[in-house]
């Protein structure tokens, strides 16, 4: 992975261009490449972002967005179809992060194009991704379907501690509604790393529900576990992209538990083919190619 960009760079983001966002649109499915289709959301437009911005906040993270895509089909030099998986990872802090929806467009675009090897194709993506995203560098690697060990495919089980269902106290309505406050923590300090299953967000565009692993791992004072998984609840009427929400435990967690290092990822499910798993760090945590590692419902 890149080195990561400077914190002056989020005051540079540019704002949200005036494109009609695909998202929840009738749209046609191309049947050739079509670099035009991908649909950049610009981050500053994010309530994260322009919060950090304004109060010039010492919350600045680092990380990148991974996203895993299953429906991958190109034509090889004898037209024959080639089936893989591409796993797409770029900078948390570029200008910009693709629209899913013109992502599957984009990819779909692909499937009767002809490509003389699979590095072509990985080529072509990041070429295409970097142009839109605004990227000096992005790592796009595709693992074919049939290869002999698809290390790509196989799942990583997380070595976490659940905190779901981690008390027997009941809900009301309004705790379905995003509140911060309900974060604690206690006087000892620990190291550990937490995960939820029960995170559910609205998209802000559809309003349809999204669902993802929650996992954290940090230093610092301990997190009262209760008080997070009622935390994580409270995002089941909130409306973000996926790496909004990343940014917003993130941020939550910094103002209420200040630990010492903190690293989220929310590990979402797939949707049209296409899992997303935002990470956002602390400055002083490098990069792990297997953190947060992948789930069975990915």
């Amino acid at each position: 992975m890149t080195n990561q960009p400077d914190n002056a760079k989020l005051t540079s983001i540019p704002m949200m261009n005036e494109k009609i966002i695909p998202l929840g649109q009738v749209t046609d499915y191309p049947d050739r490449r079509d670099a035009a289709i991908l649909f950049p959301i610009q981050r500053a437009s994010s309530h994260v972002r322009r919060t950090l911005l304004s109060e010039s906040a010492e919350t600045v993270f680092v990380g990148l967005d991974r996203w895993r895509c299953y429906e991958i089909s190109w034509l090889n030099s004898i037209a024959a179809p080639m089936t893989g998986m591409a796993t797409i990872e770029y900078d948390c802090l570029s200008p910009a992060m693709v629209e899913s929806k013109s992502l599957k467009l984009y990819l779909t675009g692909l499937n009767f194009e002809r490509f003389a090897s699979v590095e072509a194709v990985e080529e072509i993506i990041a070429s295409d991704l970097k142009a839109v995203l605004d990227l000096l560098d992005i790592r796009v690697s595709i693992t074919l379907i049939n290869a002999p060990h698809p290390e790509a495919i196989v799942f990583q089980r997380p070595q976490s501690i659940n905190i779901d269902r981690c008390d027997n106290e009941s809900f009301t309505a309004a705790q379905y509604n995003y509140d911060p406050s309900v974060l604690s923590c206690g006087a000892t300090k620990v190291t550990e790393e937490l995960c939820s299953h029960s995170l559910r967000t609205l998209c802000p565009v559809t309003g349809q529900p999204d669902w993802a692993t929650v996992v954290i791992r940090y230093r610092g004072s301990q997190i009262q576990r209760s008080s997070l998984f009622r935390y994580i609840v409270s995002f089941r009427n909130h409306r973000g992209y996926h790496e909004e929400c990343c940014e917003q435990i993130f941020v939550d967690l910094i103002k209420h538990c200040q630990p010492e290092l903190l690293e989220v990822a929310l590990a979402f499910t797939r949707r049209g083919g296409i899992d997303i798993t935002p990470i956002r760090r602390s400055l002083g945590i490098s990069y792990d190619q297997n953190f947060p590692g992948r789930f069975g419902r990915q």
